[in-house]
């Protein structure tokens, strides 16, 4: 995207300055960035790429008080109109969070470009905006407080329901289309929800129980290696297990993550045969998380070890019917 970026706004007078970024979001990262953007006077920051370059583009710009425009390549995360950055350190541990003082001034969502990323990244984008219905849902119902720090309006459930129902009538559709290149009414739909409905809907609503165990996969034998939305598909799995949804509620859900290639067990997250000292530090970090209280009825370890271990039998049952 570099070279018609530079063209473009050299068309128009304006000069620009491309800070590469280095794969992580790291406070050294954002810190050197920070720096030669001083340096060269800038007075706008323009993020163009995925979710970690999205969060340490927002991250610069909070440091230079400047405008911030979002371009994301990829309709993998909600990241470019959410307010929010994730920090890591250089093992992938997140050890931090920071907040734009506002939402984007632009995003610029163009599915001629989304539609050359890899399909990997659109099936990672629907696993994560797939959950804000459920997650928004128990926060809710639980009486949390929303993002902004108010009682979440009624409209959320609205704009919640309306994600979730594209997702399901449009996204084999759009992952189909990914994988070919195709730009597509059904990517437009998919690319919607997931970069502009689900930010609506997880910070006017909340986040909860799968979000919170997102953060455990990060760390976890193979499971550190996937994507943000990879987790979240199979903790949304887990979540649903916890609140009790019946087995066909959930074999529903797995039929229509499996075309896309998203997780339903910790077996396809690559952690084959999880050992119960496994089970049991996924299930300790997830708690740690304040994410894991916004549910509207006392949950343990034990009933989440348990919720896990029904995923896993469901998903190798299932698999073996379908």
């Amino acid at each position: 995207m570099g070279e018609p970026i530079e063209r473009n706004l050299a068309a128009k007078d304006l000069a620009v300055t491309f800070l590469d970024f280095p794969g992580e979001v790291t406070y050294a990262a954002i810190d050197a960035m920070t720096a030669q953007a001083r340096a060269d006077a800038s007075d706008c920051v323009i993020a163009v790429g995925g979710g970690k370059a999205i969060d340490t583009g927002k991250c610069v710009a909070i440091r230079l008080d400047s405008p911030f425009i979002s371009v994301p390549t990829a309709a993998s995360t909600d990241a470019p109109a959410s307010l929010g950055a994730a920090v890591y350190n250089e093992q992938h541990v997140r050890i931090g969070s920071e907040r734009l003082k506002r939402h984007p001034d632009i995003v610029i969502a163009d599915t001629a470009v989304i539609a050359r990323a890899p399909a990997r990244l659109l099936a990672a984008g629907i696993g994560d905006a797939l959950s804000k219905k459920f997650e928004a849902d128990a926060a809710i119902t639980a009486g949390v407080d929303s993002y902004h720090g108010y009682r979440a309006p009624r409209l959320v459930r609205v704009v919640a329901d309306l994600c979730y129902a594209i997702l399901r009538e449009h996204g084999h559709a759009a992952y189909a289309d990914v994988q070919v290149g195709r730009s597509s009414e059904a990517l437009e739909a998919v690319t919607e929800a997931i970069i502009l409905l689900s930010p609506m809907v997880f910070e006017n609503g909340g986040l909860s129980f799968a979000h919170s165990m997102q953060t455990a996969l990060m760390q976890g034998r193979g499971t550190k290696a996937r994507m943000h939305g990879e987790h979240i598909a199979y903790a949304l799995l887990v979540q649903l297990a916890v609140e009790n949804r019946h087995d066909a509620f959930i074999a529903d859900l797995m039929d229509y993550l499996r075309p896309m290639k998203l997780p339903t067990s910790l077996a396809e997250l690559d952690c084959a045969e999880p050992t119960e000292m496994e089970l049991n530090e996924i299930a300790r970090i997830t708690f740690e998380s304040n994410w894991s209280r916004n549910v509207p009825f006392p949950v343990g370890e034990e009933q989440m070890i348990a919720a896990m271990q029904r995923i896993e039998i469901l998903s190798a049952r299932h698999r073996v019917v379908a």
